[in-house]
């Protein structure tokens, strides 16, 4: 029998703090929806596994440090046994403290408080641990989620070439429609809440208005249909190259970045579709964490000359929102200042985390941060005979995870300041997770 404990508590930011996911500044300035922090805890026997999900658009590894640290002090869990995982908001609150030009005494503020807040999420999940059922459901999501990346007519690859681009031959990727739930409810048939994970951008909401974006909208639903205890978890998929926006949409008034309403209902509607064929999950609880060090991606001397001259060449415009589908010299620009950034301030090596929890025949990759879609269709066919469930940004910095026949010269994704390893040591993180899913 499991035990199964969910928490959710308030973590709106405040006015004048940073939000994360573009090249400029941008300071909240009110609140469109509440944003959270969201547990889970499950046991079985002697094994216990938290999963937080965080609306922020990432977490560093000090705030990750600090909730585990604290999780541990309080509960006596493991670093081992939790998964801090970022929903990936882009209007949510900050989580690291260099946004530049920031308030950086509001955003450390905010960040000190967070991870406590955070922690607490997790203990007060463990506190409700409650004998319960666990029931795993699928489906497909289609028609929402689009490639970001694709090849024009001169050759090159482009992320976010433009809505009605001319230029556009054909998507350079796939898309993942798939949409697992892990269904929780009590034994007489109350229900708890949910996990759920979906391979598409939290990047719909336009403006500087604090929201958790389309996800918001999914657990408005989800509170709709189950009561407003009931806490809807969702943890960000292999979306690192796919956003909502149909460049080959013609309709006039057409406008993803004002969109999270229809998506996070279209995102419901699946799930409450899937729940009627949901079926029970039994089985041990087992996990696997490992930490390896792999050597962290610069340029060269020549290339840092090279991006230096290109940042020095432009004047880039205050105000205004900057991001991979402005004009080609601002956005070269801007990549150029944060490639030299990244060179100066990112350690030789960085440690990666590698966990994975499987409960029954359902296997939770908890993966480092924006993964390509190609390492998550890769990682399901490796485990034909398992329901595979990802989480990404978790218990690891931010960085690009591209496959590696798209570290290309204009892929925002695989630029240096954006993709923190090597091609080789991006394929083989994710052949290394395989490997440990192997032994579970």
């Amino acid at each position: 029998m499991y035990k199964i404990g969910v928490y959710e508590r308030e973590i709106t930011p405040l006015f004048g703090n940073s939000l994360c996911g573009y090249f400029n500044l941008r300071l909240v300035d009110g609140v469109l929806d509440k944003t959270y922090a969201k547990a889970v805890v499950m046991q079985k026997n002697d094994k216990t596994v938290a999963m937080v999900a965080v609306d922020a658009c990432w977490v560093s590894d000090e705030l990750i440090d600090a909730v585990c640290a604290r999780v541990k002090n309080h509960i006596g869990l493991e670093r081992e046994n939790i998964v801090v995982s970022a929903t990936h908001s882009h209007t949510a609150g900050p989580g690291a403290k260099d946004e530049e030009g920031a308030d950086n005494k509001l955003d450390a503020l905010y960040l000190d408080w967070l991870s406590l807040a955070v922690a607490d999420t997790v203990i007060c999940a463990y506190q409700r641990l409650t004998d319960a059922k666990i029931k795993f459901a699928t489906t497909k999501v289609d028609g929402i989620t689009f490639v970001r990346n694709y090849l024009l007519k001169n050759g090159v690859v482009r992320t976010n070439p433009g809505i009605g681009n001319p230029n556009i031959v054909e998507p350079y990727g796939q898309t993942d429609i798939d949409l697992p739930i892990l269904f929780f409810e009590t034994l007489d048939g109350e229900n708890l809440g949910m996990i759920y994970s979906f391979a598409n951008h939290q990047d719909s909401v336009d403006g500087t208005k604090a929201s958790g974006d389309w996800s918001s909208e999914v657990n408005y639903k989800m509170k709709e249909k189950f009561g407003m205890n009931f806490v809807s978890i969702f943890f960000y998929g292999t979306a690192g190259n796919i956003n909502q926006v149909d460049v080959n949409n013609k309709e006039k008034d057409y406008n993803p970045f004002s969109s999270h309403r229809y998506l996070g209902a279209e995102v419901a509607k699946g799930i409450l579709s899937a729940l009627d064929n949901a079926t029970e999950l039994d089985g041990e609880i087992s996990v696997i964490f490992k930490t390896e060090t792999y050597e962290s991606r610069v340029p060269t001397p020549e290339e840092i000359k090279e991006q230096q001259d290109i940042f020095n060449s432009v004047t880039l415009p205050e105000g205004c929102k900057l991001d991979a589908s402005s004009p080609k010299s601002f956005f070269d620009a801007c990549m150029a200042k944060r490639a030299l950034k990244h060179t100066f301030t990112t350690p030789n090596y960085y440690q990666v985390k590698f966990m994975i929890i499987k409960i029954g025949k359902v296997m939770i990759f908890a993966l480092p941060g924006e993964v390509f879609t190609q390492f998550g269709l890769k990682i399901k066919k490796a485990f034909p005979d398992n329901e595979c469930f990802f989480a990404c940004l978790a218990n690891n910095k931010w960085s690009y995870m591209p496959a590696k026949d798209c570290y290309l010269p204009e892929l925002y994704e695989s630029l240096y300041g954006s993709a923190l390893f090597y091609p080789e040591d991006t394929e083989n993180i994710f052949d290394r997770f395989i490997e440990l899913g192997k032994k579970l």
